[in-house]
């Protein structure tokens, strides 16, 4: 039995009448049928047909716009509240199967990069936590207390396999470095097998298509595991060589979370880059102490973008009672 405030909020949302804020910007990494070991294990991307069933449902709630508009008309109230459709990291999915999707259905998205990683230069250490686990899985019970054993011998505790890799983040990355010795992994021979990353071409391709192109810190660090001053480094740094390229010099989209990153970083960013308009944080339906910062829904959680927003708007109207509606910052 749903409790009385959540089956409101269910009902009205339905209707198209209790949707909280005048714009919406969901986030996506990937779409694909395949299977993608280096997400696998990281990221719950939707197949194409889940995707499509997701776009045709929030084109009847809102409307998509471009950048352009968005960016100075987000804040204004509209019969259909708009939508800035967006994904992350720039992998090769955005130009070999969206751009398709999109263009056919006339739908704006920006995809935000990270400069480190275009043209497969690196992988990310999230992607290469997964790409081991999706090795270490593969071996026999005996192969695989060897290999912890061996990683033994590196001074490395390790009890549940899958949680340490999973739990390494920005600052200790270097352990993949010694597990990849262990365990027999490549990773330069896995991206010359597989393209992961867009190249410059397919982002000059995506942007020629009328598609945004825009900063998402250099090389996807836990800004919350870096300074203050590493985290202005890592977005100025990618937001600079966006606007070299020719591509979205406006706006920035925090790597995984925008959480305890503090109110001056966003008053120096804004300062050093005077053409910026807003950023983009990762809390769903949230307003922010900065109120520049508007916060993405995360779509890829195995439910439709339906079940998604119903969820997200009945949190935010428990939140609005309790007062939290606001992520404040120091």
């Amino acid at each position: 039995m749903r409790n009385p405030l959540a089956q409101k909020c269910l009902t009205s949302f339905s209707s198209g009448l209790a949707f909280p804020f005048p714009y919406i910007v969901p986030v996506y990494h990937s779409v694909s049928d395949d299977y993608l070991p280096h997400l696998a294990h990281i990221i719950k991307y939707k197949s194409i047909k889940s995707f499509k069933t997701d776009l045709e449902f929030l084109s009847k709630k809102f409307e998509f716009v471009d950048w352009d508009y968005f960016k100075n008309n987000y804040h204004t109230s509209r019969k259909k509240p708009v939508a800035l459709l967006t994904f992350d990291d720039g992998f090769i999915e955005f130009r070999e199967i969206i751009l398709p999707i999109l263009l056919e259905k006339g739908i704006y998205a920006i995809n935000f990069v990270n400069p480190a990683f275009v043209s497969q230069k690196e992988i990310m250490f999230r992607l290469q936590a997964s790409i081991f686990l999706e090795r270490f899985n593969k071996l026999k019970e005996k192969k695989k207390k060897f290999f912890l054993d061996e990683l033994k011998k590196e001074k490395l505790e390790i009890y549940d396999f899958a949680s340490f890799i999973l739990n390494i983040n920005y600052n200790s990355k270097d352990i993949l470095k010694n597990i990849s010795k262990v365990l027999e992994v490549d990773f330069q021979e896995y991206i010359l097998n597989r393209k992961v990353y867009m190249d410059e071409a397919d982002l000059q391709y995506s942007k020629n298509q009328g598609f945004g192109i825009a900063a998402h810190s250099w090389d996807h660090p836990y800004f919350y595991d870096i300074p203050k001053e590493k985290q202005l480094e890592s977005a100025i740094k990618s937001i600079e060589y966006c606007k070299r390229e020719g591509y979205l010099g406006d706006t920035f989209a925090f790597p995984f979370t925008d959480v305890d990153v503090s109110l001056d970083f966003f008053t120096e960013l804004f300062a050093v880059i005077p053409e910026m308009k807003i950023s983009f944080g990762t809390s769903g339906l949230k307003l922010d102490t900065f109120p520049k910062n508007l916060h993405r829904i995360a779509m890829e959680r195995e439910i439709t973008a339906e079940k998604e927003l119903l969820y997200e708007t009945n949190a935010f109207y428990i939140k609005k009672i309790l007062g939290k509606t606001k992520y404040i910052r120091q």
